[in-house]
């Protein structure tokens, strides 16, 4: 029984993160409309944080039990985990929609699945964490990550040779290339490894507050560092945007 339970328990966490792969794809393909619309990423990143902070609160507010005990808990210590949380957030954020814009969603998407390899190896770096490859559940860790490193590899794969490597502008032929894929693709891989860096800063939180109130304060701090550096470096014209860009952001 115990086994069959744990066997289920791994099967919807699968779903979970396949589920979040396929939300992610969505999003690098709807993003290159409104950076082509000539929305510069910043002021792009900053609009979608500002419709992912209510989408996040409300349901916190609504479902989060022993909500009237937060203030007891969160505490300054934790207040400036989130902060340093929503920093490499709001630069992993920004970072994709430089990168979507100049490689393109496929290969910025393709990029995306060795974010656990980052983080992994930032885990071990910082000892977060630790490896038994000897073990059943180590030595799958590691066929994992292998596998995801190899998938990103071959789908990023240009005529010329590995993109990184290869193709530098817009005369890539790959469908969707963005402005100069070589580039893009190295922002996209900075991305990962901020990314990385704000799960093991979540990770900490974790232990002391509920997983939608910390993803929330996260989405919070991340809103208000880009913010800052949007209103410090971009013209008012950045932040006006049509209907179509709207649509692309929601």
């Amino acid at each position: 029984m115990d086994d069959r339970n744990s066997m289920i328990q791994r099967l919807v966490v699968f779903g979970q993160l396949t589920l979040a792969q396929l939300i992610w794809s969505g999003m690098h393909i709807a993003l290159l409309p409104a950076l082509r619309e000539g929305v510069t990423p910043l002021a792009l990143s900053v609009m979608r944080e500002l419709v992912a902070v209510p989408c996040l609160a409300l349901p916190t507010l609504l479902f989060t039990p022993a909500m009237q005990n937060i203030s007891e808990k969160l505490t300054w210590r934790l207040l400036r985990l989130c902060a340093i949380s929503g920093l490499c957030t709001a630069f992993a954020r920004v970072a994709i929609c430089v990168g979507v814009g100049m490689a393109g969603p496929v290969i910025s998407a393709a990029v995306m699945p060795i974010t656990p390899l980052v983080t992994f190896g930032l885990s071990l770096m910082l000892q977060v964490e630790t490896v038994q490859p000897f073990a059943a559940s180590g030595a799958l860790q590691l066929v994992g990550l292998f596998v995801s490193v190899v998938a990103a590899v071959l789908i990023c794969v240009d005529t010329g040779g590995p993109v990184v490597l290869g193709a530098t502008d817009s005369a890539s032929d790959s469908p969707g290339a963005g402005t100069n894929v070589s580039y893009g693709t190295i922002i996209c891989i900075a991305n990962t490894v901020a990314a990385g860096l704000g799960f093991l800063v979540q990770r900490v939180v974790l232990q002391e507050l509920d997983l939608f109130v910390t993803i929330t304060l996260q989405t919070v701090f991340s809103l208000i560092w880009q913010a800052l550096a949007g209103l410090l470096m971009l013209p008012l014209s950045d932040w006006v945007l049509d209907w179509n860009v709207a649509v692309a952001i929601s």
